[in-house]
């Protein structure tokens, strides 16, 4: 009621204001400019009297925000520069107009024709939920957002491709706007992930809004319609605890607010209350909860990968000695281990494992969509990265054990300097917060990674891979001769491999761990599995001593840990390489920072290789 409030004095104030005046283009704000300016004049606008102001019940004034006027800019597509706006048609007052500057005139046009043509695709999303269409509704709020992104090009910038117009901070919040309503029609039309990659993008275009504004004069609302969204969706798959991080910032946001056309704190109420009502009710391992639950999450899985989980869950549940196994495996909570009612062992047991698998689709989702580095990355031919170092790495006597005996340990593949700058840098990640933990895995919920970018893209292509190169030298060397052990690995097994565009940097605090686990479940009927072959683990623990904990222990292939184990100490220089869809390996606890890179090389058969 509010908005349709604003709406409405809006359309008043510029009816009385211009009793006489023919219809016309919409009204444009020109960039940085503060005054409301009418299209259509030569050489800028002429600003009319500022927007209405109307007082609620609540006497709140609801108004536009007072902003000094500044004078009209534009931007200079060969210097980068801005500069005054143009007095006459065609003028322009850059000295370097020659080498391809966008006047004023032109800055107008493109922003008048991005912002018609994403009013006309919401206008059309808007009828396409009405009459039920939730796809094409999100497909046309997308559109929409990335025509005020610049992503489609107006005529102006078809035309001549030295125009290149960057939106402003007014334009990225509306895309992001545009992007909680795509999320909300992909949602109710079943495709929760999709909602959330959008979400999580829309959430990155208001960060890039708020470094340019340097965080004044932002608006809240995007983020508020971002942070409902994405909290429906997440409890729609089962990841509580993200949902629950998602709405107390939209708790903060709401109620920190004096607006009164901030978020609706009665539908934020009830959705806590659902939340917390749920989460009791499988903390307390309510039947009737749990079921609904894994049916919910097995709709979001592939049937073959959802039933596999199930049924290994089941069958485990059943035994002792099976129970102690999902507990090993993270799958089953200690207090739950001696219940009578196996059926009831089993509904706990495999909430817990589609959840996990669940988070790891999330996990993809965003990597494919370019949002993340991990589970998605694209691939490269292991030939491309070859170099000589990594021909010292793996010998031939390794790689004759890693063809007997699916695992193979190298030490000392780097000098002790090496190893000690290199983790001394990722010390530093992990203190800059680089690093990051993941509450949602249910496997290893303490380990802080992040993954790191090997390609040696230019700085506009790959700006965090230049800033870490920049700041972190040896880890990028390191990294780099890691990325060639996969063609040495194909040289000298025969393997037919793919290289991913990213390196995983861990630490493992104290008391972190990893239960038993594959790194691919490929081989055990989940097909829609992470196509992973060779994993390639390189420790920099210096003065590890055997009290720390936290060494990699392996089983015999597939053997899921019924049989005699190794333990590996993660000292610093070793190399472990083991075939990633046979060996089964677990971390134990750790009683100190414990530091490791990882390289996952793909089945070249069902990777995805990008350009």
């Amino acid at each position: 009621l509010n908005r349709a409030a604003l709406r409405i004095a809006a359309a008043a104030s510029f009816v009385n204001s211009t009793p006489s005046a023919p219809m016309g283009p919409a009204p444009v704000y020109v960039e940085a400019c503060g005054s409301h300016m009418e299209p259509g004049t030569p050489g800028g606008a002429v600003p009319r009297r500022r927007p209405f102001s109307v007082r609620c019940q609540t006497r709140r004034q609801l108004a536009w925000p007072r902003r000094r006027r500044r004078k009209a800019t534009a931007v200079c597509a060969g210097t980068g520069k801005k500069v005054a706006a143009a007095t006459g048609k065609g003028d322009t007052d850059c000295a370097e107009g020659a080498s391809g500057c966008v006047d004023a005139p032109t800055v107008k046009k493109i922003k008048t024709w991005r912002r018609s043509r994403s009013d006309r695709l919401a206008l059309e999303a808007n009828r396409a939920q009405e009459e039920g269409d939730m796809g094409r509704a999100m497909r046309a709020n997308v559109d929409a957002a990335e025509v005020l992104l610049g992503l489609s090009p107006s005529p102006c910038e078809r035309s001549d491709t030295r125009f290149r117009l960057e939106a402003d901070v007014w334009d990225m919040q509306n895309a992001a706007r545009l992007l909680a309503d795509a999320a909300t029609a992909g949602h109710a039309g079943g495709d929760v992930f999709g909602a959330i990659t959008l979400c999580e993008r829309g959430f990155q275009i208001l960060e890039r809004a708020a470094a340019l504004s340097k965080g004044d004069g932002l608006d809240l609302h995007s983020r508020e319609a971002l942070l409902f969204a994405s909290s429906r969706a997440l409890m729609e798959i089962g990841l509580y605890d993200l949902a629950s991080e998602r709405l107390d910032e939209l708790a903060r946001l709401a109620y920190q607010t004096l607006d009164p056309r901030s978020f609706d704190r009665v539908a934020l109420s009830g959705l806590q209350r659902k939340l917390r009502t749920q989460r009791q009710k499988l903390e307390n391992g309510d039947a009737e909860a749990l079921m609904e639950e894994i049916s919910v999450m097995g709709q979001n899985l592939d049937d073959k990968e959802a039933g596999y989980w199930i049924s290994c869950v089941g069958e485990l549940s059943r035994t002792k000695e099976g129970r102690r196994e999902l507990v090993a495996k993270g799958f089953l909570a200690k207090k739950d281990e001696n219940l009578f009612n196996h059926v009831s062992v089993a509904r706990r047991a495999a909430h817990l494992a589609l959840r996990y698998r669940v988070n790891l689709r999330l996990q993809k989702a965003l990597s494919e969509a370019g949002l993340v580095r991990g589970l998605g990355d694209p691939c490269v031919a292991p030939r491309s990265l070859a170099n000589d170092a990594s021909s010292h790495l793996m010998p031939e006597a390794a790689c004759r054990e890693l063809a007997r005996n699916r695992l193979a340990v190298v030490d000392g593949v780097f000098s002790a300097a090496t190893m000690a700058r290199l983790r001394g840098e990722l010390c530093d990640l992990r203190r800059a917060r680089f690093l990051r933990s993941d509450s949602s895995d249910v496997c290893n919920p303490a380990q802080e990674a992040r993954y790191l970018p090997i390609a040696l893209a230019p700085e506009d292509i790959d700006p965090l891979g230049a800033k870490l190169r920049a700041s972190c030298p040896a880890t990028m060397e390191v990294v780099q001769s890691l990325c060639g052990l996969p063609f040495v690995l194909e040289e000298c097994l025969g393997l037919e491999l793919a290289v991913p565009t990213s390196v995983m940097a861990a630490c493992y605090p104290p008391t972190a761990s990893y239960k038993m686990h594959l790194d691919s479940y490929a081989l055990q009927g989940v097909e829609s599995d992470v196509p992973r072959k060779v994993t390639i683990l390189l420790y920099c623990n210096p003065e590890w001593s055997s009290g720390d904990g936290g060494v990699l222990r392996v089983w015999a292939p597939f053997d899921p840990g019924k049989g005699p184990h190794r333990d590996i100490e993660p000292r610093a220089g070793r190399l472990v390489v083991f075939m990633s869809e046979e060996v089964w390996h677990e971390v134990t606890e750790s009683r100190s920072e414990r530091y490791a890179l990882t390289l996952w090389a793909h089945d070249r058969s069902r990777a995805v290789f990008g350009d």
